[in-house]
């Protein structure tokens, strides 16, 4: 239970002294969405939450085991299976972001931070969607820069795309898949989309007559068209 004595804001000072940071730290805290901060009571000043920073606080690494080559101004230590920083630099799932660098390609890169490790998210068969919109979109966008195509055809993307809600961490691999090779194809050439899967629309209203019975209708019409263009020319129009 919380104690009802116990401030719900905290002055700048206050917090940064709870926390043993400096005021530029603080900021910094705020802008990454750690701390939450409104305006105080005067117009140039702001006040913060201070479960918010007591929560931060409960959650850093004590004062002897911070690295010594960041100090104040390192970032607070949270639980994180992705990613940490060493003395070597940032480190994704037990691998140097160095060694990544040097040896790996994209596609083994994301795959790594998906932590799809029971299928292959950049499989053959498993190419991005085109609907007529998005390709429609690609026509006319054709000229335009590579980044706004890019953004315009992602508009589209999810409504064609009849996987994009899989949620499990392999359909999420997979869909994240999809949208980096979407991208880098619309990005990379305007006839991109001849990469891609057509999506093709389902019929809408009444479903259409059986083709032997519309063959049969078509061909009732010609003869009748060719019967009549015959008799005018009898007739002499």
């Amino acid at each position: 239970m919380k104690n009802s004595d116990e401030p719900l804001y905290l002055k700048a000072g206050e917090a940064a002294a709870e926390l043993s940071i400096s005021p530029a730290t603080l900021y910094a805290y705020v802008s990454r969405g750690l701390i939450r901060s409104e305006p105080g009571e005067s117009p140039r000043s702001r006040r913060y939450r201070a479960e918010d920073v007591r929560a931060l606080k409960n959650r850093r690494a004590p004062a002897g085991e911070r690295n010594p080559m960041y100090g104040d101004a390192d970032l607070p230590v949270l639980d994180s299976a992705i990613t940490e920083i060493g003395r070597d630099g940032p480190i994704y799932r037990g691998t140097l972001a160095s060694a990544l660098a040097e040896t790996a390609g994209l596609e083994h890169t994301a795959t790594l931070l998906w932590d799809a490790s029971q299928s292959d998210p950049f499989a053959p068969s498993n190419m991005p969607f085109l609907s007529s919109s998005m390709a429609e979109i690609l026509r006319t966008a054709r000229d335009a820069k590579p980044v706004d195509r890019a953004i315009a055809v992602l508009a589209t993307a999810t409504e064609a795309d009849p996987h994009a809600f899989n949620r499990t961490v392999e359909g999420r691999a997979a869909a994240g898949a999809r949208i980096l090779r979407l991208v880098s194809r619309t990005v990379g050439s305007t006839r991109s989309h001849r990469d891609c899967r057509r999506v093709v629309p389902r019929p809408q209203g009444r479903r259409r007559t059986d083709p032997p019975r519309a063959r049969a209708a078509r061909r009732s019409r010609t003869q009748r068209f060719d019967v009549h263009r015959a008799v005018r020319g009898i007739h002499g129009n």
